[in-house]
């Protein structure tokens, strides 16, 4: 059954490189990470977007948007 299975995929990577056996889950020794790197190292950014000062702007222009309307309806209506 393993012969099928290994015909099927077609390639088949060399079962040993030195000491290390490669295989599912187990990438060859040159293409794991380095000793103190972890992780991918261009990965998302660390702090993520506040926000609440975008938010705070956006009703202070709201408002006074608001304000300049009554001010027109009012003078229209005078």
């Amino acid at each position: 059954m393993a012969k099928l299975k290994e015909s099927i995929a077609g390639n088949k990577l060399p079962a040993k490189q030195g000491d290390y056996e490669v295989g599912n889950k187990k990438p060859p020794k040159e293409h794991q990470f380095q000793p103190g790197q972890s992780g991918n190292p261009a990965g998302p950014p660390k702090r993520k977007t506040q926000l609440w000062p975008y938010f705070c702007e956006f009703m202070s222009l709201t408002d006074a948007g608001i304000e300049k309307l009554d001010r027109a309806k009012l003078t229209q209506s005078q």
